[in-house]
């Protein structure tokens, strides 16, 4: 698979300017500790995006690319291309998603006893967010419910917090922590600004598909629809010809939109064993509700069930097809940003700190967590760049319920210092040489973060060729390898005189060398037509990735080879 284009970032431009008041009154009478506040923010941005504008292309082989440049076109199922058009015929789009942040809270820190502290606090949370400017007008938009200038926001977002610190005995050596709050989450001025443009009026967005009637208007790198690109590199800027078939894409905040919130809970327990030394166990639970997901509404439903085996095979995969057309006539994908993705985070922490003594100091922690969700991010904004951020099956979100992207279920770090205190009693001369070192380390080890496994075109007939993963597969169902990094470094303080000192260090990154694998091929299935490739699975059929660089499960990111590095440096 080849994608070629701009990078999107490259093709947008934000300028903010900020301006905050806050202002926080304490009082402390007896066993309390009050506290009154306020906080407010406001958020003036400007938004220049011209993202697709200048097209963006997507060829399954470099032969297929190779005649696009020859200008032989012939575009094969699974290619594509977006081009972007601006309603009032410039070269881009500027926006203005403004946005307005009121914070009040109070708070007690309350000594209940000498062993026993309460703490109790409230917090509210107001975000007002200027409305998109244009509405569009379709009655196909206005009998679903939807309107692309309404953005919803919340007004009773009140966020209790509690917790509690007791040392149940005299000597104060175990300590029991617990708390519980809610957190408010704001809606960021990414997806608001997308809302602002993408409504089919201020920009049109149109998608060719090869192997369809519209796959013939596709035109050959790098020109686009408007002709070709501009010298001078400024994206296209004429209107969308009448002629372009395909309708919009829309980006529109959905009529429940509410605000997301986290609650946060934890319970912990503390001892010490020794005047230095400390051992901690505590259990954390995260519950994301109302997480921003971005979804297409625009699909015919229900869906139908189809089959397709894997060549050379008897092995056949069923899944869910979309065969019916878009039911909002007039549009192409109509991507709403809904609040009804949750997520759940479970973690076990254990911990052990000796506090620096005796020219020594360590911590080791080690996490067991786990991360379930269905699929929540608000950074799906933009197509086709987000498509792999989207639902495999707009229509089941319950199909994605998984483990979470961001899950590690596994985490050990491991951190020390040694100062080389031993030279002070030595003579002059060997404690200029032995005296001033200091050792230092980290040493993580942590669980690879899962993937799912894909198909390289679009199964469900959805419109998303990004997102569709191997019939039978869940979501995240693939890891891979831990990641170890040790990172060592030694420093050394040499005083010239009472008041000059001359500092090294030598420290390196991945001091194993470990290669510690970040991205791996993640297409498991290409598509074949031909009939010797399927033999008995018949056409077409999915044909496995397994040899060559595109092999599934193939490394293609680390974090990078190890890196040492000297310094030096005067303190005076």
């Amino acid at each position: 698979m080849l994608t070629v284009g701009r990078t999107a970032a490259n093709l947008q431009d934000i300028a903010e300017r900020y301006g905050q008041w806050s202002d926080t009154l304490s009082y402390v009478r007896g066993r309390h500790s009050a506290k009154l506040g306020t906080d407010i923010l406001l958020d003036r941005i400007k938004l220049f995006s011209a993202q697709n504008f200048s097209g963006n292309y997507r060829f399954i082989s470099l032969e297929s690319f190779g005649r696009s440049l020859a200008g032989a076109l012939a575009p094969q199922i699974g290619e594509r291309y977006v081009q972007a058009f601006s309603g009032e015929g410039t070269p881009g789009v500027t926006v203005h998603p403004d946005s307005a942040s009121f914070v009040g809270f109070m708070q007690d820190e309350w000594r209940m006893r000498s062993s026993l502290t309460l703490n109790l606090g409230l917090r509210y949370d107001l975000q007002t967010i200027a409305q998109p400017p244009v509405k569009n007008s379709s009655p196909a938009l206005s009998a679903a419910g939807l309107d692309t200038s309404l953005l919803r926001t919340g007004k009773t977002d009140i966020a209790p917090r509690l917790g509690f610190a007791w040392a149940p005995l005299r000597n104060n050596h175990l300590v029991i922590r617990s708390g519980y709050g809610i957190f408010y989450v704001p809606t960021l001025a990414l997806s608001v600004s997308r809302a602002d443009f993408q409504n089919g009026i201020t920009v049109q967005t149109r998608t060719l598909f090869g192997g369809t009637p519209s796959g013939s208007l596709i035109p050959a790198y790098p020109n686009t629809i408007c002709g070709p690109p501009d010298p001078s590199g400024l994206p296209p800027s004429c209107v969308a010809p009448a002629t372009v078939a395909g309708n919009p894409i829309l980006f529109l905040f959905a009529p429940d939109h509410q605000q997301a919130y986290a609650q946060q809970g934890s319970f912990g327990v503390e001892v010490q064993l020794e005047r230095d030394l400390a051992v901690s166990v505590s259990y954390l639970v995260v519950k994301g509700t109302h997480l921003q997901r971005t979804r297409d509404v625009n699909l015919g439903t229900p869906t139908t069930s189809a089959q397709i085996g894997i060549a050379g095979t008897g092995t056949i995969l069923t899944f869910q097809k979309f065969t019916h057309p878009r039911p909002i006539a007039g549009f192409d994908r109509i991507l709403v940003f809904e609040s009804n993705a949750n997520s759940i985070y479970h973690g076990l922490a254990v911990q052990m700190s000796k506090r620096f003594a005796h020219n020594f100091q360590f911590r080791a922690s080690y996490t067991l967590s786990k991360v379930i969700d269905d699929a929540p991010t608000p950074y799906a904004v933009a197509v086709p760049a987000a498509d792999p951020e989207m639902l495999s099956d707009p229509s089941n979100a319950r199909a994605d319920r998984s483990v979470g992207d961001n899950d590690q279920r596994q985490r050990f770090v491991l951190s020390g210092i040694w100062a080389l205190n031993y030279a002070n009693r030595l003579p002059r001369v060997a404690r200029a040489i032995f005296g001033g070192w200091q050792l230092s380390a980290i040493l993580t080890a942590q669980s690879g973060q899962p993937y799912s496994g894909l198909v390289s075109f679009d199964l469900n007939n959805d419109g998303n060729s990004s997102s569709d993963r191997t019939p039978g597969r869940g979501r995240n169902s693939f890891h891979p390898p831990a990641t170890v990094s040790f990172d060592p470094r030694m420093t050394r303080t040499v005083r010239l005189t009472e008041r000059i000192r001359l500092h090294f260090t030598w420290e390196a990154f991945n001091g194993f060398n470990h290669t510690n694998i970040t991205m791996v091929q993640n297409t498991q299935y290409t598509r074949s037509r031909s009939a010797a490739v399927c033999g008995i699975a018949g056409t077409p059929c999915l044909v496995p990735e397994t040899t060559g660089l595109s092999a599934f499960g193939t490394p293609v990111a680390s974090s990078g080879p190890r890196i040492m590095q000297l310094a030096a440096k005067f303190i005076f």
